[in-house]
């Protein structure tokens, strides 16, 4: 299956940031079942402390945008500044996709509400290994 193939490619951890509960649980479960380790924080603050202290490790972050204290822009900018091979997933309730894109590095952008399935295949689109005969 799609998802048992995807699980073993699958390498390291997901850092998961949105300071709605339910939604932290939606995507962290989410993320889960697709075999990867996730470290979540419904604090931006604590979420870049987190990605500081195991940047190594994380490959992807999956961050809402709008959050006080900090504007989700400057968090892909800090996390991106910090590792340029960090792919960003970004989410939103608002239709800002052009205006997160003008000035934030983002990899993928979410329209809240979405289906675990487009989730799913946002995350697979972006980690995949590469099968590109283009370098």
């Amino acid at each position: 299956s799609l998802l048992s193939d995807f699980g073993e490619t699958a390498k390291g951890s997901v850092l998961v940031i949105d300071d709605h509960k339910d939604m932290l649980s939606f995507v962290t479960e989410t993320v889960e079942s697709l075999g990867y380790a996730v470290k979540s924080a419904n604090n931006p603050i604590i979420a870049l402390q987190m990605f500081r202290e195991s940047a190594a490790d994380i490959g992807l972050v999956i961050t809402d945008i709008f959050m006080p204290p900090i504007d989700g822009r400057d968090i892909v900018k800090n996390i991106k500044s910090l590792k340029p091979s960090i792919k960003v997933i970004a989410m939103s309730g608002y239709q800002i996709e052009e205006f997160v894109r003008q000035d934030s590095p983002v990899d993928a952008f979410l329209r809240k509400p979405f289906s675990k399935i487009e989730l799913i295949a946002a995350i697979y689109k972006l980690m995949q290994p590469s099968k590109s005969i283009h370098s």
